[in-house]
């Protein structure tokens, strides 16, 4: 997700009148997006750990040895936390833990309407499709990378391709695979900003396993940069009654 000019964002408003019906319009949408989108939060989830294991880190000696787990609890909460490293490795690794985090994503998937407290939306229609245009509220944290993201829907309400401009722009369209009546992500194409490098072609490619009645990602292959980079989620441990402290700390531990 990514960003754009703030006179792109500007046009995007200026398109649509910003009234309170038309807000409505845009919460009944989303709640069809949402009906549709396989959410394991819907079947039971409460919270969850899983390992997660990246083909790069067998790339480095000082990171064989490394564990990486993500941890979710209802309704959005997340972190991550980095096990088999000492000394200055432990230390740099422990930095990227807060993105090793963002993995909960795509294991539990935020719904449409939780982006709602995020951006504030507009609806439009082109080429015969469904198009929200999203701009970060002020204050959050997609205000910081993010200036304007752009989603095209279907005549299914599912989402096809996507737009983000800022930072790091990124676009990319989106296929799916059916589970128990709802739509799983089965891959992206697209391209992405890369600093230093510009824009690179990536794809993702999605495979899922059943825990507990619940479908969660299994293994997902990545290409970029002419690379091919497998991450795998092992060993999920579902509904054991994670601590609210697990998380609390994640936090502090950010704050220093």
């Amino acid at each position: 997700m990514l960003r754009c000019g703030a006179c792109l964002a500007a046009l995007a408003l200026a398109a649509v009148v910003a009234s309170p019906a038309f807000a409505d319009e845009v919460d009944d949408y989303m709640k069809k997006v949402d009906a549709l989108r396989y959410s394991p939060a819907e079947h039971g989830l409460k919270d969850l750990k899983v390992e997660f294991k990246n083909s790069m880190f067998a790339m480095n000696p000082a990171m064989a040895s490394m564990q990486v787990f993500v941890y979710w609890k209802a309704p959005d909460k997340s972190t991550a936390r980095i096990e088999g490293v000492e000394g200055a490795m432990a230390a740099q690794m422990g930095a990227m833990a807060d993105s090793f985090k963002g993995y909960a994503k795509l294991i539990v998937p935020e719904t449409m309407s939780m982006t709602r407290e995020k951006f504030d939306y507009t609806m439009s229609e082109e080429d015969g499709m469904v198009v929200l245009t999203g701009v970060p509220k002020p204050g959050t944290d997609e205000a910081t990378a993010i200036t304007q993201t752009k989603t095209w829907f279907d005549d299914r309400c599912l989402a096809v391709r996507m737009v983000s401009e800022g930072q790091n722009p990124t676009s990319m369209e989106i296929t799916y695979l059916e589970k128990d009546g709802k739509f799983l992500t089965e891959s992206t194409k697209g391209e992405a900003e890369v600093p230093q490098m510009g824009k690179q072609a990536m794809t993702m490619t999605f495979t899922y396993t059943q825990v507990d009645g619940m479908w969660f990602p299994d293994v997902i292959t990545q290409q970029v940069m002419g690379m091919t980079l497998d991450t795998s989620f092992t060993g999920y441990e579902v509904n054991k009654g994670l601590d609210d402290s697990l998380f609390d700390s994640a936090a502090k531990n950010e704050e220093k």
